[in-house]
């Protein structure tokens, strides 16, 4: 019955459950190297949507427990671990010192991360 042009329907047990420790990969994996759910999806062999439901889900937990073991440094604890040389000098030189630091960092972060280091786990 129905169109037979019409794709045919998954039910609900075609979604495979991931393990907890393929959601954590599924969740490093997209960080690391930014690609969509659905190509996660298509790696661990279930949903977009279970894709992007495992990762959000992941994320909220790391940001909490995370934050929860290293919490935002207050402007008293970032005084004082600041480099003596930075005293000397202005807030703007420091800001640029830093900007300088984040962007060199990200130049590299983003120039070595490669699909074979991402993904060489899954094989």
């Amino acid at each position: 019955p129905g169109d037979p042009q019409a794709p045919p329907r998954r039910s609900r047990q075609a979604f495979k459950k991931l393990k907890l420790i393929n959601a954590c990969l599924l969740t490093l994996i997209i960080m690391r190297s930014g690609i969509t759910s659905l190509l996660a999806a298509t790696l661990f062999g279930i949903a977009e949507g279970t894709a992007s439901q495992v990762f959000t889900t992941w994320v909220i937990y790391m940001h909490t427990e995370l934050e929860r073991e290293h919490p935002l440094p207050d402007a008293e604890m970032l005084n004082s671990t600041r480099p003596s040389g930075f005293a000397k000098m202005g807030a703007e030189d420091v800001s640029m010192i830093i900007e300088a630091a984040l962007s060199s960092w990200l130049r590299w972060a983003t120039r070595s991360c490669s699909c074979r280091s991402c993904f060489g786990a899954l094989s």
